[in-house]
């Protein structure tokens, strides 16, 4: 039998100053994300859909609700960082119209040039060098779905497909 962990990443469009609103991990030094940049996680809990875990995250973690919600894709992580459960991670755009507190307990909310998330320049994980094209290009409305495998940590390959 198969086991995953549940994982929604939310990112903050800002279409006006062609930007996304995201969570630069600054506090914690312990932490797998400190030091990079990367959209507001939430794990799935009993009783909720992954779209609402994914609202839930913007309200707990930066307090805004989304405006418009736009599901872009799913990833698998299988074996992420080494271990044994595998990730599967549902994407997310939002637009809200209030605006998110400045920081939480992991570190700096920060307004991001897409340009410079496409042209790495900022320290994000490895992966997301093929998952932020497909994330950010939203216009097209067309969702993916794709697997990223790892050995040691690091991506070793990733796969995706377009669906209608």
């Amino acid at each position: 039998m198969l086991g995953f962990k549940v994982l929604t990443l939310t990112y903050i469009l800002k279409e006006e100053t062609d930007s996304l609103i995201i969570l630069h991990h600054t506090k914690k030094s312990d932490s797998h994300s400190y030091g990079k940049y990367n959209g507001f996680a939430s794990f799935l809990k009993n009783g909720e859909s992954v779209c609402m875990a994914s609202s839930r995250s913007l309200i707990e973690q930066v307090g805004v609700e989304p405006s418009e919600t736009i599901f872009r894709g799913t990833v698998h992580w299988d074996r992420f960082q080494n271990q044994e459960q595998g990730m599967i991670g549902h994407f997310y755009l939002v637009k809200v119209k209030e605006k998110p507190f400045s920081e939480t307990r992991e570190g700096y909310v920060k307004e991001v040039p897409i340009k410079s998330i496409l042209n790495n320049e900022i320290p994000m994980w490895t992966g997301d060098q093929f998952i932020m094209p497909l994330l950010l290009d939203y216009k097209n409305n067309q969702k993916f779905d794709g697997i990223m495998n790892y050995s040691f940590g690091v991506p070793t390959d990733f796969k995706y497909v377009y669906l209608k």
